[in-house]
This record gives structure tokens, C-alpha cells and sequence, in this order.
């Protein structure tokens, strides 16, 4: 069989994240550090293990090189997929070879849409693939 060249993605099946984790757990500790302290990587570990999530890496060569988590999403009138963690080295340039698996993805599991979480950047190289900025957070610490 031959092995894939180039950047792969692939889901982690649930039984095999605990074994994954100190290899990926940094990538995800880079996005729960721009949380203000409501969120640790130990939060999004629990929320793996309990189905929340479904972790995903990135791997280049033997190499991973970043790791994000998915989440379906169920509101009253449409059922998407939500990407809230992600973390890694060089993310936003693999986005069009990686945009389609996601995609798929939720097609697969019955949403009808993409929603994400993230800082400013995300929004040029989004914005190539249909999606559109939908609303801004604002915080303030007491």
C-alpha cells in the first residue's frame, strides 16, 4: 500500500484519543489560551471523552503538526457543524486541502451548515470558501 505524501486530516475514534493526547494536547492549549481562562485543554479533553467533540489531526509526513475538534450543532430549526478548537502549525494555509473533508463530514452527518470560532485572520481565507463572518464577541473582565 502507499503512504500518503502531504498533509493528511483524519478524525481520532474516541477509543484512541487518550493515547493521542500528549501528542496534540499543546495544539489545542494554543486556542484555549486566547479564552481568557474559560476554557483549558483539559475542559476540551473532557468534553471529547464525554462525545461532545470529535478531535481531529493534521499530520504531515509522520509529523502532526495541529489538531482541531468538531462538534455538531442542534438548534431548533437547522442542525450544523461547529470547528471551536483549533490550534497548529501553518492551519490556514492547508485550508484548501482540507475544507472539502470537513464538508463532507457534515454532509454526512445531516448538517446543513458550517459555523467556527476563531480570531480576526480566519475571516480572509474563509471568505474564499463561502463562509461569512457572522457576529463579533465582545468581553470585559470585572
Amino acid at each position: 500500500m502507499k503512504k500518503p505524501t502531504g498533509p493528511q486530516m483524519t478524525p481520532v475514534p474516541i477509543d484512541f484519543v487518550y493515547a493521542m493526547w500528549g501528542k496534540v494536547s499543546h495544539f489545542i492549549k494554543l486556542a484555549t489560551d486566547t479564552t481568557g481562562g474559560r476554557f483549558t485543554e483539559k475542559d476540551v479533553y473532557d468534553d471529547i471523552q464525554r462525545g461532545i467533540y470529535v478531535l481531529w489531526i493534521v499530520v504531515d509526513n509522520d509529523d502532526i503538526i495541529g489538531a482541531l475538534t468538531t462538534r455538531i450543532a442542534v438548534y431548533p430549526n437547522k442542525r450544523g457543524m461547529s470547528l471551536d478548537w483549533v490550534g497548529g502549525s501553518g492551519l490556514l494555509e492547508l485550508i484548501p486541502m482540507f475544507h472539502h473533508v470537513l464538508e463532507q463530514y457534515a454532509r454526512d452527518h445531516k448538517c446543513s451548515y458550517l459555523e467556527g470560532h476563531g480570531r480576526g485572520g480566519w475571516s480572509r481565507k474563509l471568505r474564499n470558501y463561502g463562509w461569512k463572518a457572522d457576529h463579533i464577541v465582545y468581553n470585559m473582565e470585572l
